[in-house]
């Protein structure tokens, strides 16, 4: 889902778990030793410091940073710092309520100083995290116009130029459209651009590749915090996923021993065992993480209790109503899930097909075909929206397929 991010988290699965904030990623360079090839087994064998500290230290790095920011509304160093903390907490938590103030303080941070490329840039990520591609790219190219409207420092114009190229790059991956080959080079990859080549590898179906370059972005981790191997154990999981569910649920699990309250690995992880027939174990794993703020748990709790016959679960009715009040705010974060929800309920096509239509309109990727045609079939709707595309993308020609079996689809 978001998931997006790329903030200063996108597998073919779910695309927008691109990168996560610089809270995640490196302030040093590991030793050389670490120029080995990394596998799975290296991952495996981190330390990292604990989670609960990890967390703790997140939710007072916020704190501080919020202070720090609140004396000088000026200091674009603290917004960013304080924006990067909270975006770390909604990956991790799902505390989806930190968009609410992601959103305002840089809508307001912009309104403030209109012509500063920092806040352009800081609403630019956010923007980018939350599926507003279009407006996301508008304002990076604003970025780019300032930076040539006015001498810089050099230091600075790099900096500046680089992560306007990240972020470009990233709504580029999200989108399913070409990038730059410098994305499926190996070597001299700093965090940021590990991952950006892991999503692209991932949704070019290069899935070994793929590993490869998000297991690099370990080479630029700080050796303390457990939220970056975390963060590229889940994305080598969404990788696997449906094409080696072993491997997949081996990545999940062990971004739930750096992470243990990591609600999308659990959730991630809990879809993998329903589907291998372990519900109970599913259900059981989503328990520590129904209060979150993110619908999802809840609803896959509800969904498998109910496949196996447990009574006592919440109403769909109430998910849905959490579901709806994100969409209400952020609707195109939010619209693949949706159009999942309501085709999983089997109780509104018509929601569906609007949720699948919106996400692929905002990203017409496979994937996104692939959920549209989906929403296609369950509704009995010939709606003629798949464009004919070559595709070897597993989901997409099985949807094409039930879609042929209807007799519904119109470029066979």
């Amino acid at each position: 889902m978001l998931g997006i991010a790329m903030n200063k988290v996108f597998t073919p699965r779910r695309i927008k778990c691109l990168i996560v904030g610089l809270a995640l990623s490196a302030v040093s360079v590991i030793s050389q030793a670490a120029k080995e090839p990394i596998t799975f087994e290296r991952l495996q064998a981190v330390k990292t410091t604990s989670a609960r500290i990890a967390l703790a230290n997140l939710d007072f790095s916020i704190d501080r940073h919020q202070r720090s920011f609140e004396v000088n509304p000026s200091d674009d160093e603290a917004l960013s710092a304080w924006m990067d903390a909270l975006m770390t907490r909604v990956t991790f938590l799902g505390s989806y309520s930190d968009f609410d103030l992601i959103d305002d303080q840089t809508a307001r941070g912009l309104s403030g100083q209109p012509d500063n490329p920092f806040r352009m840039l800081e609403r630019a990520r956010f923007l980018n995290r939350i599926h507003a591609f279009d407006q996301a790219s508008e304002l990076l190219q604003q970025v780019l116009l300032r930076l040539e409207t006015r001498k810089w420092p050099e230091k600075t114009l790099i900096e500046l130029k680089a992560e306007v190229a990240l972020q470009i790059k990233a709504i580029n991956i999200a989108r399913g459209v070409g990038v730059s080959a410098d994305l499926e080079e190996a070597g001299n990859r700093s965090y940021e651009t590990a991952l950006l080549s892991g999503a692209f590898l991932a949704a070019d179906g290069r899935r070994e590749l793929a590993t490869l370059a998000y297991y690099s972005a370990l080479e630029h981790w700080d050796h303390v915090s457990p939220f970056a191997p975390a963060w590229i154990a889940f994305l080598v999981g969404e990788v696997w996923v449906g094409f080696d569910d072993d491997r997949a649920r081996k990545h999940y699990e062990l971004a739930l021993q750096f992470v243990p309250q990591f609600v999308k690995a659990r959730v991630h992880l809990a879809e993998l065992l329903h589907a291998e027939g372990q519900s109970v174990q599913a259900i059981s794993l989503l328990n520590s993480v129904l209060a979150s703020e993110d619908p999802e748990p809840a609803w896959r709790y509800a969904e498998f209790s109910v496949s196996i016959g447990m009574d006592g679960v919440a109403p769909m009715e109430r998910i849905e109503a959490r579901w709806q009040a994100l969409l209400e705010h952020y609707p195109l974060a939010f619209a693949d899930h949706a159009a999942e929800f309501y085709l999983a309920g089997d109780t509104s096509s018509t929601s569906a097909i609007r949720w699948a239509s919106l996400n692929f309109e905002n990203r017409p990727t496979d994937e996104a075909l692939a959920l549209l045609l989906e929403a296609e079939a369950a509704g009995g709707l010939r709606l003629c929206r798949d464009d004919g595309r070559p595709s070897t993308h597993a989901r997409l020609m099985d949807a094409r397929r039930r879609l042929i079996d209807r007799g519904l689809l119109c470029n066979p």
